[in-house]
């Protein structure tokens, strides 16, 4: 029976992962007072809600041989980034990634100023 239960809960899992989008985009629009962030899709741009608990976070460096420190940041900071956004079953936004901004990026920037 504990078998049965534990091979029934993995599968529900699994069927629940599967139902679970990933897109690499940039960030077109944010809309703070809605929550609803607007990105491409396929070519397409769409609008998604983004979940009051969802998780906004950036990378940063971390000391050698440890794992990339999450670096937490707002709705607002977001827009016009490189991202990895996570949309659940019902096309609500759970989690966003921002990639971080390349050298080059960086350099042309300064020479911007």
């Amino acid at each position: 029976m504990y078998r049965l239960t534990l091979c029934v809960a993995t599968l529900l899992l699994c069927f629940g992962l599967v139902f679970a989008e990933t897109h690499k985009a940039k960030i077109k629009s944010v809309d703070e007072e809605k929550r609803t962030i607007t990105f491409d899709v396929a070519g397409m741009e769409k609008t998604f809600d983004v979940a009051k608990d969802a998780k906004l976070y950036g990378l940063g460096k971390a000391a050698p041989g440890q794992p990339p420190l999450e670096i937490p940041v707002t709705l607002g900071m977001i827009k016009d980034r490189d991202a990895t956004i996570t949309t659940n079953k019902s096309d609500v936004v759970t989690e966003v990634k921002l990639e971080p901004v390349s050298d080059a990026k960086k350099k042309k920037t300064k020479k911007n100023k």
